[in-house]
C-alpha cells in the first residue's frame, strides 16, 4: 500500500491517530538562562513556573486510551534529582484542552498531542485560529513530514514587559509533539532617581525540547521504489522548434498502518524514440535521493524535462528510470507538424455566431491606497470599466476571407449598453479598436480555426506560437482548447481558444507597475484580472439563451440562425463562468509577495497575542 504524504482538503472532524501503547520520550537541549544582576531569582522563578525544565533529565508520554477525540496520556518526568513527577493527561485533539499543565507550559492547552493527517493551512484545533504550515525534518532518523505552529506574544508584570516566542512541531500523520522551541525575554527601564539616569535591565531564557526515542513510526527500509508521469505525454510540436514534456519521478511509500516513508536511492533517466528521425535528451537525466539527511532533497516530485526535435512525423518516446533493480517507464507520443501543410489562416466562425463574457474576477492593489491611485482608477483595463461592466457581447456581422467584423456590445451594471463595430484580421492578427482587457491594437479576440500546438498563431514569422492544444470541457461540452501564455516579466497574459472556431475562451491578465506621485514617494500597484466565456451559439449545449442585440445603433441586422437558436432560456449567470487555467504558470502577479501567515492562538498567562510571520516553513509539500 502507498499514499502520498500531506493531503490538501481540511478534515470535517479532528481525530486521534496515535495507538493505545505508543509512547516517546524527550529531553531538554541547549538551555540557556541569563538573569539581571537587578532580578538574580528570574532563572529559577521561570523554571519553576515552566515544569522544572532545566531541572528536568527527561519525561515521557505514552498513550493509554483513545476514546473519540479524547486521548489519556501516562505522563513521567524525571528530574536530575531522581525526583519522578507521575500524572494521568486527558489531551482533547479536537477542543486543544488538557487537564493539567505539563513541562514547558503554564497553561492547559494540548500541545501534547494534535489531530492526525491535518493538511497545511488546517486549524490546530477545530476551533479556527491556529494555522498549520508545513515542513519536512528529521527526527529519530527519519525524514517526515511535520505540522508548525509559531506563537508570537508580549504582556506586562509589573514594570517588565516580556515578549515570548513558542515554535511548536508535530508529525503529520500520528500528531504527536516532536518539538518545542521556547525563547522568553523581558525588559524592565531603571533609573536613579537623584543622576535622573536610566538604563534597561534584560533578562532572558530559551530551550529545546526535542523527542529522543519512540515507537510512533516505524524505521524505514533501504528503499521502497518509485513512479513516473509525463505532462503532457501527448505533444504537438512545428518543424524546426523543440517539444518539450515534464517527466515526475514520485518516491513511493512503504507504509505501516498507513504511517509512510519514501524510497531512497540515485535514479537514472534515460530517453529512446521510435526513430532515429527524432532526437531526444533529458535534463537533468539522474536524480540522487536521501531520506536520511535534511536538505539532500526536495521530499515533493523530482522532475526532469524531455526535449525533442525531429522531422515531421508521428513517433513514440520511451522514458526509462533504474535505480538498482528498480526500473519503470513512461510513454509518451510526439508529432512534429511540417509547416508546409499549415493553416492558411482563414476564418473559421461565420455570420450570426456569437459569444457571450463576464470578467471572471478583478483586482487591483496599490501601495497609495489611502490616497486616489492613478494605476487602478475604477478597474479600467481597456475599453470599458471592468468594476462596472455586467457582460459583452460579441457577435459575428460579416466575414470576408480573414477580415471578421464583430458587434461589439458592452453591457454595464447599472443597464447602460454601448455598441460599436470591431474589424480583425486573422491572417495579419490586426484589431481596428481597443476592446476591454485590452489595449494594444492586437487580434486575441479571434485566430484562424484547427491551429495546431506549436504553429504561429498569424501569418507572420515573429507571431508567437500556440503552446499546447487539449481537450476541456466547455459550457457541459468537450471543445479543443488552444492555449498562449506570456509568462516572464510584466505583465503576463494568459489565452485560450475554441480550436475550431478560434474564438477567444478565456484571457488572463497580471502586472506590476510602479510610477512617482511627487519628489518623495512612489505608488507601487499589482493588477490581475480573468474575463471568461459564459454562453455562445457557436456550438450547442444546456442553458444556451439568445441575448438582445438591438441597441440604439442596431445596423448590423440579426441574422435568421440568431433568431431560431433563441430557446428562451434565462441568461447564464455570470457565476456559471468558464474559469480556465491552461498552463500552471499563466495565472499569477508581476510582483513578489512574501506572504505572512497570521497565526493567532489562545493566549497564554492571558497575555495579546501578535500577527507573526513564519519564513522557516512552507505551506503544502511542494
Amino acid at each position: 500500500m502507498f499514499k502520498v504524504l500531506g493531503e490538501t482538503t481540511v478534515p470535517t472532524t479532528y481525530n486521534p491517530a496515535v495507538r493505545v501503547g505508543e509512547w516517546a520520550n524527550y529531553t531538554i537541549t541547549d538551555f540557556n538562562c541569563a538573569p539581571s544582576l537587578e532580578d538574580p531569582s528570574f532563572c529559577q522563578s521561570e523554571d519553576v513556573s515552566l515544569g522544572f525544565v532545566n531541572e528536568t533529565d527527561h519525561f515521557q508520554l505514552r498513550v493509554v486510551e483513545v476514546a473519540g477525540t479524547l486521548v489519556t496520556l501516562e505522563y513521567t518526568q524525571l528530574l536530575k534529582n531522581m525526583t519522578v513527577i507521575h500524572k494521568g493527561i486527558l489531551a482533547d485533539v479536537s477542543a486543544g484542552t488538557l487537564n493539567a499543565t505539563v513541562i514547558g507550559q503554564d497553561v492547559e492547552l494540548d500541545y501534547l498531542v494534535i489531530a492526525g493527517r491535518l493538511p497545511a493551512l488546517a486549524s490546530v484545533w477545530s476551533t479556527p485560529g491556529t494555522t498549520i504550515l508545513q515542513s519536512w525534518e528529521t527526527f529519530l532518523d527519519v525524514y517526515r513530514v511535520m505540522n508548525n505552529l509559531g506563537i508570537r506574544s508580549h504582556f506586562s508584570k509589573g514594570t517588565d514587559t516580556f515578549f515570548l516566542s513558542d515554535d511548536y512541531s508535530w508529525d503529520q500523520i500520528t500528531g504527536i509533539l516532536t518539538k518545542h522551541s521556547l525563547s522568553l525575554t523581558s525588559y524592565e527601564i531603571l533609573g536613579d532617581a537623584t543622576s535622573g539616569e536610566q538604563w534597561i535591565q534584560t533578562r532572558h531564557m530559551d530551550f529545546d525540547l526535542v523527542i529522543s526515542a519512540g515507537d510512533f513510526w516505524p524505521t524505514p527500509p533501504p528503499h521502497a521504489g518509485f513512479k513516473m508521469t509525463a505532462n503532457p505525454v501527448s505533444v504537438v510540436a512545428a518543424e524546426g522548434s523543440t517539444s518539450t514534456s515534464t517527466i515526475s519521478v514520485f518516491r513511493d511509500y512503504g507504509c505501516r498502518r498507513n504511517d509512510c516513508w519514501v524510497y531512497s536511492g540515485t535514479i537514472d533517466l534515460t530517453a529512446a524514440a521510435s526513430s532515429s528521425e527524432l532526437s531526444c535528451s533529458l535534463l537533468p537525466g539522474g536524480m540522487p535521493i536521501s531520506i536520511n539527511q535534511v536538505g539532500t532533497s526536495s521530499p515533493g516530485p523530482q522532475t526532469s524535462t524531455l526535449s525533442c526535435t525531429g522531422l515531421p512525423g508521428q513517433y513514440d518516446v520511451i522514458v526509462t528510470g533504474l535505480s538498482d533493480n528498480v526500473s519503470e517507464t513512461v510513454t509518451l507520443s510526439v508529432s512534429i507538424v511540417s509547416l508546409s501543410d499549415s493553416n492558411n489562416y482563414a476564418a473559421a466562425v461565420s455570420v450570426g455566431q456569437w459569444a457571450k463574457y463576464s470578467v471572471l474576477y478583478y483586482y487591483c492593489w496599490s501601495s497609495v491606497y489611502y490616497q486616489s491611485s492613478s494605476i487602478c482608477p475604477a478597474g479600467y483595463a481597456g475599453k470599458g470599466s471592468m468594476n462596472d461592466t455586467e457582460y459583452f457581447l460579441l457577435r459575428v456581422a460579416d466575414v470576408t476571407g480573414t477580415l471578421v467584423t464583430f458587434q461589439y456590445i458592452n453591457v454595464y451594471k447599472n443597464g447602460t449598453r454601448v455598441e460599436e463595430s470591431v474589424q480583425v484580421d486573422t491572417r495579419a492578427g490586426k484589431l481596428d479598436m481597443a476592446v476591454i482587457g485590452q489595449v494594444a491594437l492586437a487580434n486575441y479576440l479571434l485566430l484562424a480555426g484547427d491551429l495546431q500546438a506549436g504553429q504561429p498563431i498569424w501569418d507572420k514569422a515573429e507571431s508567437s506560437r500556440i503552446n499546447q492544444t487539449s481537450t476541456l470541457t466547455v459550457l457541459g461540452t468537450p471543445r479543443r482548447i488552444s492555449y498562449l501564455n506570456f509568462t516572464t516579466g510584466s505583465p503576463q497574459y494568459g489565452y485560450a481558444w475554441d480550436d475550431s472556431s478560434g474564438m477567444i475562451i478565456s484571457l488572463s491578465y497580471s502586472a506590476s507597475a510602479w510610477q512617482w506621485m511627487n519628489p518623495n514617494m512612489f505608488e507601487v500597484a499589482a493588477v490581475s484580472f480573468e474575463i471568461g466565456l459564459t454562453d455562445t451559439n457557436i456550438w450547442p449545449h444546456a442553458g444556451e439563451s439568445q441575448p438582445d442585440f438591438t441597441s440604439a445603433s442596431s445596423n448590423l441586422p440579426r441574422t435568421v440562425a440568431d433568431s431560431n437558436r433563441t430557446n428562451g432560456a434565462p441568461v447564464q449567470s455570470p457565476s456559471n463562468a468558464l474559469s480556465l487555467s491552461p498552463l500552471p504558470v499563466y495565472v499569477g502577479f508581476g510582483v513578489a509577495f512574501v506572504i505572512a501567515l497570521v497565526i493567532l492562538v489562545t493566549s497564554r498567562r492571558r497575555r495579546p497575542i501578535e500577527a507573526v510571520g513564519v519564513s522557516k516553513y512552507y505551506t503544502g509539500l511542494g
